[in-house]
C-alpha cells in the first residue's frame, strides 16, 4: 500500500472521484428542478392533483389527454432517474474524499518519517 501512496496517480485518482461526484450531483440537481416544472405545466398532471376527472368531448383531447399522460410518465420515470444520478454522485463524491484524505494522511506521515535525501 505505501507503494501506491507515493503514486501520484493514485492520489489523483481520488481527486477525480470527487470532481466526478460535483459534475454527476449538480447535472442530477439540474435536471430534477428541470423536470419539476415541466411536470407542473403537464395538463394531466394539473388536472390528476386536482382530483378532478374529465369527460373528452372528441377524439382529439381523448388523445392530447393521452399524450399529456404519457408524457408525464416519461418526465416522473426520468426524475426517478436524475435522483439515482444524484445518489451515484453522492456516494462517488464520499468515496473519492475519504480516500484522498486516507492517501493523503499516509503519504504526509511517509514523508515524515522517510530519512533525508543525501545532499552532494
Amino acid at each position: 500500500m505505501n507503494r501506491l501512496v507515493r503514486q501520484e496517480w493514485f492520489r489523483t485518482l481520488f481527486l477525480v472521484l470527487v470532481i466526478l461526484g460535483v459534475l454527476l450531483l449538480g447535472f442530477a440537481v439540474v435536471r430534477y428542478l428541470t423536470l419539476s416544472y415541466a411536470i407542473g405545466q403537464n395538463i394531466a398532471y394539473q388536472i390528476h392533483s386536482q382530483g378532478g376527472e374529465v369527460d373528452p368531448q372528441t377524439i382529439n383531447e381523448a388523445q392530447g389527454l393521452m399524450a399529456a399522460d404519457l408524457d408525464l410518465r416519461e418526465m416522473l420515470h426520468q426524475q426517478n432517474l436524475a435522483l439515482i444520478i444524484g445518489g451515484v454522485g453522492l456516494i462517488l463524491l464520499g468515496v473519492g474524499w475519504l480516500g484522498r484524505d486516507l492517501v493523503m494522511s499516509r503519504w504526509r506521515r511517509l514523508n515524515a518519517t522517510a530519512p533525508p535525501a543525501a545532499a552532494h
